[in-house]
C-alpha cells in the first residue's frame, strides 16, 4: 500500500523495489505487489529472498535493480505526511544529489520529530575484579564501544530551525538518497552486520571519509513509524544488535576515539541538539 498512498498525495519515486526478507511471506507479498500495480498503474518491482539476509545486503539487491543512479532508500514504515507534502515534493523536484548523502526529518507525528540526524557517543565498560597488578600500578581491562543515537528523538518540531540543510555525523537507513555510482564506489551497505543496526552509521562514516559530506534536507519530511518495518523482537534479533555495536566499534573505534572532540566540533549540529 505504500507506492499508492504517496501516489495519492502527488509524491512517485517512478520505480518501487521491495526486496522481502522473509521467504515465508514472500508469495502474499508477489500477489498484493501484483494487485495494487495493476489497481493503481504503478512500477513495483519485488526480489524475494531466500533467508533473511539483513538490512544492509538486501538493501545492496535492490539497489542493483534499480534503473535509475539517483536512489532512495525508504523503509515500508516510511509514509508521506498531509502536512509536509509541500516541503516534500520542493525537496524531490529541486534538490539535486550531488556528492552528498542525503537524509529527512522523521517524525512521530505532525509535531514531534523522531530523527533529525545521528551522533555518536563514546561508552568504556570496565570488568569488575579484573585488577592486573603492573610495575607502575594497577590496571583494569575494559573495552571501548560506540553507541549511535537519534538528534532530537521525541522534541517538538520548529520550522525556523530547518531552513537550510546541515551536516551531521550519520543518517538512519530509513530514509537516505544519493547518487549511485557514489555507493557503489564505497562498496555500499557492509553485509558484516546480521539483520539490522548500525550498518547505516557504517555506511555513513565511509560515505564521509570518501565522497562528501552526510546531511539532512529539511525538506524531506516523514512519518517513521519507528521499529514497524521488520521482524525486531525475541533474543536473536537482541543478540545481533548487540552484536553488531561490537563490530561497528571494531571498525570505526579507531577513528572515532581518535579526536572525539575535534570531530565532534567539525559538525554543524541541529540547534534543538546543541
Amino acid at each position: 500500500m505504500q507506492p499508492m498512498l504517496f501516489r495519492n498525495m502527488g509524491i512517485d519515486f517512478g520505480e518501487w523495489i521491495f526486496v522481502c526478507n522473509s521467504p515465508e511471506d514472500a508469495r502474499d507479498v508477489l500477489r498484493i505487489a501484483k494487485l495494487i500495480s495493476d489497481l493503481y498503474d504503478l512500477t513495483i518491482t519485488v526480489v524475494a529472498m531466500t533467508d533473511n539476509v539483513g538490512f544492509g545486503a538486501a538493501n545492496n539487491v535492490g539497489i542493483s535493480f534499480a534503473r535509475s543512479d539517483s536512489i532512495y532508500i525508504v523503509n515500508p514504515d516510511v509514509f508521506a505526511m498531509n502536512s509536509q507534502t509541500g516541503p516534500l515534493t520542493r525537496a524531490l523536484d529541486e534538490r539535486t544529489l550531488g556528492d552528498a548523502m542525503w537524509g529527512g526529518l522523521l517524525f512521530y507525528d505532525d509535531e514531534n520529530l523522531m530523527h533529525s540526524g545521528m551522533f555518536i557517543e563514546h561508552d568504556v565498560f570496565v570488568r569488575s575484579h579484573t585488577y592486573q597488578k603492573k610495575a607502575s600500578g594497577r590496571t583494569e581491562e575494559h573495552v571501548k564501544l560506540v553507541r549511535v543515537e537519534h538528534f532530537d528523538k521525541g522534541a517538538p518540531f520548529r520550522a525556523e530551525n530547518w531552513r537550510q540543510p546541515k551536516v551531521v555525523p550519520a543518517i538512519s537507513g530509513a530514509v537516505m538518497a544519493f547518487k549511485r555510482p557514489l555507493f557503489e564506489r564505497i562498496g555500499g551497505f557492509s553485509t558484516r552486520y546480521i539483520y539490522g543496526h548500525y550498518e547505516d552509521a557504517d555506511l555513513s562514516l565511509r560515505w564521509a571519509d570518501a565522497n562528501g559530506p552526510v546531511m539532512i534536507d529539511p525538506d524531506l519530511r516523514f512519518v517513521h513509524l519507528e521499529g514497524q518495518g521488520s521482524r525486531s523482537s525475541g533474543g536473536q534479533y537482541r543478540g545481533a544488535q548487540i552484536l553488531n555495536r561490537y563490530l561497528f566499534s571494531a571498525r570505526h573505534n579507531e577513528a572515532l576515539f581518535r579526536d572525539a572532540e575535534s570531530m565532534t566540533k567539525s559538525f554543524e549540529l541541529p540547534i534543538a541538539a546543541q
